[in-house]
């Protein structure tokens, strides 16, 4: 592994811009002496998992946020730690209100308002509606084209 002077040298030299720098080191020593110097350190485990990593990092996060959206368009539930879901309308209208893509997300709009978010939610489940839920779905469906 280089030296800290060598890194030290790079940066004088200002061949380096921290902010766009991954270093991938053998040991967690190397990688912790690369980031006291600023840069991104990531320690090397196995070629398929640092790979990955690599490229998670590097890769813009804009494409795969939209790509995991339309791969589970209309899925977007709670799973608790049984292994049961639960609709979770919050999130779905926090999506719909952010983005507005009526297709990502599933409620049913023929009850009527503050009923909506509750409509398809287990009876043991049922709340009674809130401030929160209430203010964003009005929200998203303004949003909606009529």
């Amino acid at each position: 592994m280089p030296h800290r002077g060598f890194f030290d040298s790079l940066l004088d030299l200002e061949l380096l811009n921290l902010t766009r720098t991954l270093f991938v080191g053998s040991s967690l020593d190397s990688v912790v002496a690369a980031r006291s110097l600023g840069f991104y350190g990531l320690v090397f485990t196995d070629i398929h998992e640092t790979v990955e990593r690599v490229q998670a990092i590097c890769s813009d996060p804009i494409p795969r946020a939209q790509q995991h959206l339309q791969n589970n368009a209309r899925q977007m539930d709670l799973e608790m730690a049984n292994g049961k879901t639960i609709k979770d309308t919050f999130a779905q209208f926090l999506i719909l209100d952010a983005i507005g893509d009526e297709s990502l997300v599933e409620y049913d709009d023929t009850l009527p308002d503050f009923a909506r978010s509750y409509g398809n939610t287990p009876k043991m489940f049922v709340y009674p509606p809130d401030i929160d839920i209430n203010a964003i779905e009005m929200s998203a469906i303004q949003t909606i084209p009529q």
